[in-house]
Formats: C-alpha cells, sequence, structure tokens
C-alpha cells in the first residue's frame, strides 16, 4: 500500500530522528537541548505508530501487512518504545 507524499514526509522524519539519537548520544549535551530531544523521539515514534495503525486498518487482510517484512520493520522499531514503560 503506498501512502503517497506522507511516505516522503515519514522518510524525513526518519532521517531526524537518526540526527537526533546521534545528538543523544554526546556527552557534554545541554540540559535542556537533551529534554527537547526526547519530547521529539516521543512525538516521532508516536507518529510512527499511528503510520504502523493506519498500515495495519487499511491492509486486508491485516496479517498480511503485520507479517510482511515491513510491517515486522515496523513493529519492532516501535516496540522498545512501549517495553520502556513496562520496565520503567
Amino acid at each position: 500500500m503506498r501512502l503517497g507524499w506522507i511516505e516522503y514526509l515519514l522518510q524525513t522524519l526518519i532521517i531526524l530522528s537518526l540526527l537526533g539519537f546521534a545528538f543523544d548520544t554526546m556527552p557534554d549535551l545541554d540540559d535542556d537541548v537533551r529534554r527537547h530531544l526526547r519530547h521529539f523521539e516521543t512525538a516521532s515514534l508516536l507518529i510512527f505508530s499511528a503510520e504502523y495503525m493506519v498500515r495495519m486498518v487499511l491492509t486486508r487482510p491485516t496479517t498480511r501487512y503485520a507479517f510482511s517484512f515491513f510491517g515486522i520493520i515496523d513493529f519492532l522499531s516501535i516496540l522498545p518504545f512501549y517495553l520502556s514503560f513496562t520496565t520503567g
């Protein structure tokens, strides 16, 4: 399933997320900047989660996307975010 121009926005968000992750690893980063990066990471993961759910809802049968290569990659990429809530 193609989402058109939304896919380009998601690809841009992926690149920005990777850059944010790289900056977050800098040891001398200001706490305020680090806090903004964490907010950006949370917002990005919520957007990625919404995209995953939209693809699940719009694909018939649902398992076709869920067990596809990209479906599994999408699931594995957002899973650690939600697991972090269960581990504290």
